[in-house]
């Protein structure tokens, strides 16, 4: 039994010091003259449209999303993006459903994303100012040596207020601007259909 557990840690060892290089995986197998390729294989379109959705307000299946969305998380952004859906039996009204949809999603989700930014932006510039109100207020009162029972809460109002502005600015946004950078490439991503011999 000692045996096997060494074999099994060693084994571990191995891998933790193995390097996987995903973009050799992806120059291997995804790319095709400077475009990407994720290949989707579905069996109907709910595999792509959620079942739930009623027509004409179509919606994606969310297990697709995660799966393009997954996928294209791995692919360098000099890349372009083509969506490969591989089924042989989507109609061309079908196929017209699908492309829909998939860009009006990314669509929705940019629009979304961009105004998440501009709400962040509006924040950050609220904080600030009432930082720099309460900063200018806390030093008046100390140069005029006003005696106030309310100047530690004066600066602390502004330090807070600065800080949430600093969080904000260095983490909060490039986070955003990130998944806007995320999003625009799937939302310029080509679609192709591709017929599957059965």
């Amino acid at each position: 039994m000692k045996k096997f557990a060494n074999k099994q840690v060693n084994k571990l060892k191995k891998y933790q010091k193995k390097k996987f290089d995903y973009y050799k995986m992806i120059n291997d197998y995804y790319l095709v003259n400077n475009e990407a390729y994720i290949s989707v294989k579905t069996t109907s379109v709910n595999d792509i449209v959620s079942k739930y959705s009623i027509n004409k307000d179509e919606i994606l299946n969310d297990e697709f999303v995660r799966f393009v969305n997954t996928n294209a998380s791995y692919i360098p952004d000099n890349y372009s993006l083509v969506l490969e859906i591989c089924n042989h039996q989507f109609s061309e009204d079908e196929k017209s459903i699908i492309t829909k949809v998939i860009e009006n999603h990314y669509e929705l989700e940019l629009i979304k994303a961009e105004d998440e930014l501009k709400t962040l932006r509006r924040k950050e510039i609220s904080f600030l100012l009432v930082g720099i109100l309460f900063f200018i207020i806390f030093i008046l009162i100390y140069h005029f040596k006003f005696s106030l029972a309310s100047e530690e809460i004066l600066s602390f109002v502004a330090s807070f207020s600065i800080w949430e502005f600093a969080e904000m600015r260095i983490f909060e946004e490039d986070e955003i601007k990130e998944k806007i950078v995320e999003i625009t490439k799937l939302n310029n991503m080509k679609i192709k259909f591709n017929e599957l011999s059965t």
